[in-house]
């Protein structure tokens, strides 16, 4: 029984002294913790800032490799187009001036 008085009469001194010690510690050192959490919070935001922002320029990045690729796409496309088309103005060319020689002969006119 003594020694249990003797438990509770040491730990009530101990909370009394420990107490005020402990408040006095919190008082000194929570302000400084605070102020580096907050650096650390502020640290974390302006990664992921970063991140953010690489990824929209690898998304930039990939659109502009993908418009590059139409964009050679619809000029091969239109090369080709003009190359028939001065093909087959090259083809009329060719029966007109034949239709017009023979026509030519025909009425019998003379260059």
């Amino acid at each position: 029984m003594s020694r249990l008085f003797k438990s509770l009469e040491y730990s009530s001194e101990l909370g009394q002294s420990q107490l005020d010690r402990a408040l006095q510690l919190g008082d000194e050192h929570l302000p400084s913790l605070k102020v580096n959490v907050d650096v650390a919070i502020s640290m974390c935001e302006s990664v992921l800032q970063k991140e953010y922002e690489f990824d929209n320029v690898s998304k930039l990045e990939k659109n502009r490799k993908v418009r590059k690729n139409e964009f050679g796409k619809f000029f091969n496309d239109m090369h080709e187009k003009r190359a028939k088309v001065d093909e087959e103005f090259l083809i009329k060319e060719k029966e007109l001036q034949e239709f017009y020689a023979d026509l030519e002969k025909k009425l019998h006119i003379k260059a």
